[in-house]
Parts: structure tokens; C-alpha cells; sequence
């Protein structure tokens, strides 16, 4: 098996020649059959060379050469992710400054989960800044990072709590009629959940959670931990799954909350794990 998945195999194709009716030999030393050509040997050294000399940087940098990192007050946070983009990156999204208040220091207590009822990442973003709101991370589909503005500064994402949390907007179009497309952005389907309960009623059927896209969020709380002391708890219900529902005085409360424990008007993050999020002892 090899060490490298799939997907960074075919990026390289190292293991793949040009020519469909060659099979590669069982040496080290040797690509293809003897009957192949000198010529055809020295074009397929050339082409590997080629794609390693262009695709060096961005391969090495999906290979963990390069850390990332999230930005806590100005402090660079290490995170154990490999794709996160600031919003100080050409492929990252920027928080309007219009859409915010800007702080030189601030040390939030909850971590806030969403669900942003959008196809994508760059949706919710669109949808953000034309409702004059604001988020600090969002969480794509494929689960890439996207941190929007420094934890410093209070986003308009849970009303209640803004000053005193940092808020996610994980992508998850909820409706089942989504699915489809989903598969096409994805390319998989996600898991459909016929109900759960949320403040004590019936919601579904509905659309799941990607696995990396909680493996995404999980490493990201790990990161605010390490750089803000976000407590790793979350108010439990008698069956130790997170409570669906709001709780008293919630921007006293210290850890991890739903966007269901703030406000009773709110279903989301609905089916999201979060108490997984702290159980360190399960991983996906």
C-alpha cells in the first residue's frame, strides 16, 4: 500500500505511463518493459523531472512541509491542519472591516458552531457580507479552513454572545434536495439524518456532516485551546450528547456551545457532534 494517498499519486503520476498497454515492472529500477524504447524511456524520465520541477512548492506544502497556523491576537497559533487559508491569502476571504469591531486583544470564553445552510464556503461568505454580518472561521466541504478576521476582533454571528466568542460557519446546505449537488462540489453524498431532536422537537430529515469536516473542527478547537484556553466542554444532556437547547446566562458559560443553546429561534448546528469535539479518545 502506498504511503501516499491516492489522489497525490495521480497529481504526480509518478506510477503511470504514457502509454496505456505498458505495465510497469515489480523492480525498483525499472518503469516499464524491456520492450520498450530508449526513446519512450528518456521521454518518461523528462516528464517525471517536468512535474516534479513545477509542482515542487505546492506538493511539498500538502506534504505538511510548511506549517500553518491560525492568528489569536496577533500570535501565530500553530494548527495541525493542512489546508487552512488566512484572510491575508490570495485564495482566503476577507471580513469587511464595516462588518465588524475591531479590538486590539480579546480573550473569548465559548466557541460557537453554526451550520450556514449554503452549498459552499464561498456562499456563506457572499451572504455574510450582504446581511452585514460576520463570522472568524468557516469550514468548506472539503474541510478547509478559512479564517476571515483575527480572534481579536467580535463578529456579529450569535447575538448574546459576540463579545465574548469566536464563531464557525460549518458548510452544510441541510436540505436533502442539496444532495445532489453536494456530490458534484464533493464528490460524495452526505449522510442523510431522518430526525433529532431540537428543543425538544422533531427536526429532519436532514443533511449530515462530512467526517473531515468534524476531524477540520475538532483540530481547529484543539488550536483555539492551545491559543486562548477555550475550555474542551459542552453543556451534556442526561444521555451525554450535547444539549439541544438554550441554557442560562450562555455568555457566562466557558467552552463550546450550538447556536441552539443561545437562541431559541435557532436549530443549527442540529446533528453536529460537538461533544465529540472534547473526547479526545475518538477520533474519525
Amino acid at each position: 500500500m502506498s504511503l501516499f494517498p491516492k489522489s497525490w499519486c495521480d497529481k504526480l503520476r509518478i506510477l503511470r505511463p504514457k502509454n496505456p498497454n505498458l505495465e510497469p515492472t515489480n523492480t525498483l529500477n525499472t518503469f516499464y518493459k524491456t520492450s520498450v524504447s530508449a526513446n519512450d524511456l528518456k521521454d518518461e524520465e523528462e516528464d517525471r523531472n517536468n512535474v516534479k520541477a513545477r509542482e515542487t512548492a505546492a506538493d511539498l506544502e500538502t506534504l505538511n512541509i510548511k506549517p500553518k497556523y491560525i492568528v489569536c491576537n496577533k500570535n501565530n497559533i500553530k494548527i495541525e491542519w493542512n489546508n487552512v487559508l488566512l484572510w491575508t491569502d490570495k485564495e482566503g476571504f476577507k471580513m469587511p472591516e464595516t462588518h465588524l469591531k475591531e479590538q486590539k486583544e480579546r480573550h473569548p470564553k465559548q466557541f460557537v458552531i453554526h451550520y450556514d445552510a449554503c452549498a459552499r464556503s464561498k456562499a456563506t461568505f457572499e451572504v455574510l457580507k450582504e446581511r452585514g454580518l460576520s463570522v472568524h472561521f468557516l469550514i468548506d466541504g472539503d474541510g478547509t479552513i478559512f479564517q476571515l478576521c483575527d480572534v481579536s476582533n467580535i463578529c456579529w454571528h450569535a447575538k448574546g454572545v459576540n463579545t465574548t466568542s469566536v464563531g464557525v460557519e460549518i458548510c452544510n446546505p441541510v436540505f436533502l434536495k442539496h444532495n445532489n449537488v453536494q456530490e458534484k462540489l464533493w464528490g460524495m453524498k452526505r449522510q442523510v439524518i431522518n430526525s433529532c431532536i431540537v428543543h425538544g422537537k422533531e427536526v429532519g430529515p436532514i443533511l449530515d456532516f462530512y467526517p473531515i469536516q468534524i476531524q477540520a473542527c475538532k483540530v481547529l478547537l484543539k488550536a483555539l485551546n492551545e491559543g486562548l484556553n477555550i475550555k474542551l466542554q459542552c453543556p451534556l444532556g442526561s444521555d451525554q450528547t450535547i444539549l439541544k437547547t438554550i441554557i442560562p446566562e450562555p455568555d457566562k458559560y466557558e467552552g463550546v456551545l450550538g447556536h441552539f443553546n443561545i437562541n431559541l429561534q435557532k436549530q443549527d448546528p442540529s446533528t453536529f457532534p460537538i461533544e465529540q469535539l472534547i473526547n479526545w479518545n475518538v477520533w474519525f
